[in-house]
């Protein structure tokens, strides 16, 4: 595996994997993003990225995912091994660049 890739392996797609690390999970919030981190016994790290449903129009919704998922791409170290990481983006406001983005992560992570 490419230290830089982000494969279909890490990422998280099951709605059970998401509804139990909602449930389970520990929330941090922010401003326009919310972070849930959820410890497991696997031994490898799973990502999840959630768009708000009232940003109209898929291109929109897409290009929030395609951002977030470069932050954690570039940060995944950040993240203990045995962790599974859901990022929800809650914001309605669709107009978001990635310097706004990555400083709202970084201060979640931080």
């Amino acid at each position: 595996m490419k230290k830089e890739g982000f494969p279909k392996e890490i990422r998280i797609k099951k709605k059970s994997e998401f509804d139990e690390i909602f449930k389970k999970g520990k929330k941090i919030p922010g401003e326009n993003l919310t972070l849930y981190r959820l410890d497991t016994n696997e031994r490898t790290q799973k990502f999840g990225i959630m768009v708000n449903r009232k940003i109209k129009g898929a291109v929109k919704r897409n290009r929030i995912k395609r951002l977030l998922r470069e932050i954690l791409r570039k940060n995944k170290d950040k993240f203990r091994e045995n962790e599974k990481i859901l990022i929800y983006y809650k914001s309605v406001t669709e107009k978001t660049s990635y310097k706004n983005l990555l400083s709202e992560f970084e201060k979640l992570v931080g």
